[in-house]
């Protein structure tokens, strides 16, 4: 697993910190890393900061959605894999080349916008709003999870 954190640390350049054994702070967002043939993040230990806990970006199997204030980037569909929550507004890097999925609750009305690497954009719907499936990050530069 921490070669895996630590790829992500590279593909970051410099955008994130490692705060537990499977958590990178992302000053404002944290990036959750799975267990080595589990599914989703769990947390596996405490950390100093504050930085939130791995379980904030809920699977899509739960009844209930993300915390309210957050938008939440999966690495593969139904909220699986790893999953960057993002909380405060800023822009975030998205690490991942797969098929993944998105929550969004953050207060109603706010709008992500997604920028792509041929620098062009797209507003996604505003909260409360999720894609579970088909979300192509593989052109996907970056997130600014709120505007």
């Amino acid at each position: 697993m921490q070669a895996k954190v630590d790829d992500y640390l590279v593909k970051l350049q410099g955008r994130g910190k490692q705060v537990s054994p499977n958590q990178i702070s992302m000053n404002g967002a944290v990036l959750n890393v799975t267990v080595p043939g589990e599914a989703r993040p769990r947390q596996l230990a405490q950390h100093s900061g504050a930085a939130p806990q791995a379980t904030v970006c809920k699977d899509f199997s739960s009844w209930n959605p993300v915390p309210y204030g957050w938008f939440c980037a999966y690495q593969l569909q139904w909220g699986g894999g790893d999953s960057i929550g993002m909380y405060n507004c800023d822009n975030y890097f998205i690490p991942w080349v797969s098929e993944g999925s998105w929550m969004n609750n953050q207060t109603t009305g706010t709008v992500p916008r997604l920028y792509f690497r041929d620098l062009s954009w797209w507003d996604m719907p505003s909260a409360f709003s999720s894609q579970g499936y088909h979300v192509d990050w593989n052109p996907v530069n970056s997130i600014t999870n709120c505007r």
